[in-house]
């Protein structure tokens, strides 16, 4: 790696947190995320700034140190037992989001099969974000061993479809649904409102701030380290590790750790393991070229849009089965599909924060199964092919 590469690294380490200032300050830039503004500006860097200036193939390696370290951070915060305390009607509509996901994703896959590349790995990926979260895609290619040109197009195709979805939740959903499911009561949530982990992490001194960051940095890497140890010690040393086995183990470790409550509750796990994938796909984006947006494949665009559009309206049937009220089902969807950012912005959205906590819950609880459902579907499909 050259000097000029390591310069360019340290100013992609650095960009993410002018990216999150201003998701914080301009209502545009908290409207788009910053995961898809850090996407955007690497796009404008990989294709403006000279390619002498870095080696793209240092970036790569860089940024697939980062994938396992962000899912373990982000893990470590996932209280399992308030998961499954959570409103009951809550939880029940988060299983019935990641039930159409599934049935979705599998309709899909026989409809489409035989008109797209690499289906299997493009359904778990696309399987494990609206699960999960985004964060979930990244882990689920490099368990698969997808190309990396692969997963750039699952992700920018996931990127204008959730657009569309995003404006459709915030501007129309709750106007169309208020009619079509019953009204939120109080009684729908049983977890009460709790201090949210970013606002206690800003509060802490700049001190305290790197001292946990440290302490999270250094329970990811041995989380993440400690499986490739087992590796070495009990199987063939000479032959690299199964990567479906190591994300499928980080995850496990991780939810396991996260039992340990001064761990779990340490404010600023969730907040680097987010800074982590803001930089990742800032790094992704570098890699990108216009021309792979241009000439988009419409046929993955609307194989992500079935799988996308078509688990939230098997959503909505089941939720309309069950009734189960409009705000529950909107913001259980959005836990799934989206990600635990989006859903304060949603809630207010709906006037309704009552229910934020709960959705919250499910929706980092997403993160632990988006990898183990993604990783599953995926191998059974392959088999198909």
């Amino acid at each position: 790696m050259n000097t000029r590469s390591i310069i360019f690294i340290i100013i992609l380490l650095i960009i993410p947190y002018f990216i999150q200032v201003l998701c914080r300050r301009i209502s545009f830039f908290n409207f788009i995320g910053s995961v898809i503004a850090c996407f955007l500006l690497g796009l404008l860097l990989g294709n403006f700034v000279p390619s002498f200036l870095f080696d793209k193939s240092a970036v790569k390696s860089f940024y697939e140190i980062l994938v396992p370290l962000g899912i373990v951070m982000m893990l470590l915060t996932t209280d399992i037992s308030k998961w499954l305390k959570a409103s009951l009607k809550t939880l029940f509509a988060y299983v019935l989001q990641v039930g159409s996901v599934v049935i979705a994703a599998i309709c899909s896959f026989f409809v489409f099969r035989g008109h797209l590349t690499g289906l299997p790995d493009i359904t778990g990926m696309l399987s494990a974000t609206y699960i999960g979260g985004t964060p979930n895609m990244s882990a689920v290619k490099i368990a698969l061993g997808s190309s990396e040109d692969l997963f750039a197009e699952v992700f920018i195709a996931d990127m204008v479809a959730s657009s569309i979805y995003l404006i459709f939740i915030m501007v129309f959903a709750g106007r169309i649904f208020r009619h079509l499911l019953p009204s939120f009561t109080v009684s729908s949530t049983s977890v009460k409102e709790e201090s949210n982990d970013k606002v206690l992490f800003s509060s802490l001194s700049l001190l305290k701030r790197m001292r946990n960051v440290t302490i999270s940095i250094i329970i990811a890497l041995i989380v993440t380290f400690f499986p490739i140890v087992l590796h070495k010690i009990f199987l063939d040393r000479s032959e690299p590790i199964n990567m479906v086995f190591l994300m499928l183990s980080i995850t496990v470790f991780a939810i396991l750790l996260s039992f340990i409550k001064p761990i779990r509750i340490m404010p600023g796990s969730f907040e680097a393991g987010d800074y982590l994938f803001n930089i990742f796909f800032l790094s992704l984006g570098t890699l990108v070229s216009f021309k792979d947006i241009i000439t988009i494949n419409t046929t993955l665009l609307f194989y992500t849009s079935c799988i996308l559009y078509g688990s939230f309206l098997l959503h909505f049937l089941f939720v309309w089965i069950f009734k189960i009220d409009r705000d529950t089902f909107i913001l259980t969807s959005v836990a799934g599909i989206m990600s635990p950012p989006f859903i304060p912005a949603v809630a207010s959205a709906l006037k309704n924060k009552a229910i934020i906590v709960p959705a919250m819950v499910a929706s980092i609880g997403g993160l632990a199964l988006g990898n183990f459902i993604g990783i599953i579907l995926a191998t059974i499909l392959s088999k198909y092919i």
